[in-house]
């Protein structure tokens, strides 16, 4: 058995995180005032189906003490309900039961019948978002007025997809991520109560892989004790765990916060040939960033910062503004990673823009133009001035003198040339037959395929620039006059005859072609024999 079903919460007070959502349940369980239907959203492995199962066993148990709202788990109804085997609370998956059919033969005509053991008859809708539309119309009288003797709880994952009105049904409770200290306190007792130890640089992974879900976290953990040691190491995990980059990402942030531009690239590259997930990486990079932040703004560290004194110094050397830029950039650079075909591309620019001095010139002003004063060869040039003093207001009483020196350093631009007409005498149409049918065999030997085509087509017209073909079917004349063959066809005439021409066609009267091919002799043997010619 898998861990997280193993050590599943049976009370409210094993329950991780929130806090909010059991008090309140657990307010109306003590007083009576249980709503009809309650509705549990949030991220997965948060505790939603734990808490429906634990609100369930909670109304029905026959033990309860008074004034508590823990269930005792020891009486039937509470065992049955541990064991997923009562009656009277039905769990049904949403995605396997999308149907109109399956809500009115499972839900809606379940609820007319009382309990059959228990006090209320729960229904537990796990992923209810993934109803049909049909089933939710369905759904909705039986929702807003249940019999007295039933409790819905509905969960998902995607609360924008349900409708508004099943939302305004319910009774809803937003469930949020566990936080690193709750997670950090089940994961040590689980590792307690299965008799292992656990090195905190593991425990920190496991944490930081699961993103706040209780779930996840405990199933990583069911694969580090898989292993059979009974001392969890960082070593031992090594293969079991996704990789986190935490020696990568430490060595990265201390190079950034030191302002040092060359070796990141080095440290880039040298990922890229570890085949580093640069997305994953990426992730990785703004989480600790965002650490960063929080550090340098309330003073509080996670991530690879707990313990590493060095980059904590670094980061207070950084001004804010400096790290908010940094941020905002890098995830301007990550935006670009999807459609980079050098995933680490972007990243690689992002270091170049901020820590390489060439390359930290604002964009704007890198295409601005160059000043120079072309002299003649016999004066040489006076060094230009620097942009800052250049573009530094002057005094007044020196007005007539900056304009003399603007007017000095314009460049003289070339008066464009003339184009003289051309010289080169236009072939005659004799010649040009002769280069055409010299191409067609050429062509022919380089593409077999064109063959028929080339040997096909007449040369239609030649007005000294543009070569005409006429062709049988307009298939025949795009494929010749394709971007590819036609430059090719113009090349080869132009090396070979040195003629410059522009490829043309057009697509013959099929029917004129055919009347001019007709032999007299067998039009006037059909019309004897009571024939007609077809073309």
């Amino acid at each position: 058995m898998s861990l997280y079903r193993k050590h599943r919460p049976q009370t409210w007070e094993a329950l991780v995180g929130q806090d909010v959502i059991k008090t309140t349940l657990g307010n109306q369980i003590m007083t009576g005032g249980i709503a009809h239907a309650y509705l549990f959203s949030g991220p997965r492995g948060t505790g939603k189906t734990t808490t429906a199962r634990l609100l369930a066993k909670a109304l029905n148990c026959t033990a309860r003490a008074e004034g508590s709202s823990e269930p005792c788990n020891t009486c039937a109804l509470c065992m049955d309900i541990t064991r997923g085997t009562c009656m009277d609370v039905l769990e049904i998956d949403a995605a396997s039961h999308t149907g109109v059919e399956n809500v009115r033969e499972n839900i809606i005509d379940a609820t007319q019948f009382r309990p059959t053991f228990a006090r209320y008859k729960v229904f537990i809708i796990d992923e209810v978002h993934m109803l049909s539309a049909a089933s939710f119309n369905a759904l909705l009288k039986t929702l807003e007025e249940p019999p007295a003797h039933v409790v819905f709880i509905l969960a998902t994952t995607e609360l924008h997809k349900l409708p508004a009105t099943i939302l305004e049904r319910c009774e809803r409770y937003q469930f949020k991520r566990i936080g690193a200290t709750e997670m950090r306190t089940r994961l040590l007792g689980l590792a307690q109560a299965e008799g292992v130890t656990i090195e905190p640089a593991v425990l920190e992974r496991i944490i930081q892989l699961s993103e706040g879900g209780m779930r996840d976290a405990e199933s990583l953990m069911g694969q580090c004790l898989a292993l059979g040691e009974k001392n969890i190491t960082r070593e031992t995990v090594e293969h079991i765990l996704p990789s986190t980059y935490d020696r990568s990402i430490i060595d990265f942030l201390g190079m950034v916060f030191a302002g040092t531009g060359a070796p990141l690239l080095e440290l880039l590259d040298r990922l890229h040939l570890e085949g580093t997930n640069w997305p994953h990486f990426m992730n990785a990079l703004l989480e600790e960033f965002k650490n960063a932040l929080v550090y340098k703004v309330a003073g509080s560290h996670n991530g690879v910062l707990v313990g590493n004194k060095e980059l904590m110094e670094l980061i207070n050397n950084v001004p804010l503004a400096r790290l908010i830029e940094l941020t905002d950039s890098l995830i301007a650079r990550k935006g670009q990673m999807i459609a980079c075909p050098i995933p680490h591309l972007p990243l690689e620019l992002w270091v170049a823009e901020h820590f390489i001095s060439d390359a930290a010139i604002p964009l704007p002003n890198r295409g601005a133009t160059m000043v120079t004063h072309i002299e003649p060869a016999e004066k040489a040039a006076p060094p230009a001035k620097p942009v800052a003093e250049a573009l530094a207001p002057k005094p007044l009483a020196e007005e007539k003198k900056t304009e003399e020196i603007v007017a000095e350093v314009v460049i003289s631009e070339p008066e464009p040339e003339l184009l003289q007409p051309s010289t080169q005498p236009v072939a005659d149409l004799d010649t040009v037959r002769l280069a055409w049918q010299n191409c067609v065999d050429h062509i022919c030997t380089e593409f077999p395929s064109l063959s028929f085509i080339l040997k096909a087509a007449d040369l239609d017209a030649w007005d000294g620039e543009r070569l005409t073909l006429s062709f049988d079917y307009a298939l025949h004349k795009d494929k010749i006059l394709e971007h590819k063959i036609r430059g090719r066809i113009e090349h080869i005439i132009k090396e070979k005859h040195g003629l410059k021409v522009l490829l043309n066609g057009r697509v013959r009267n099929t029917k004129t072609v055919m009347e001019e091919k007709i032999d007299p002799a067998l039009e006037k043997l059909s019309a004897a024999l009571g024939g007609q010619m077809v073309g």
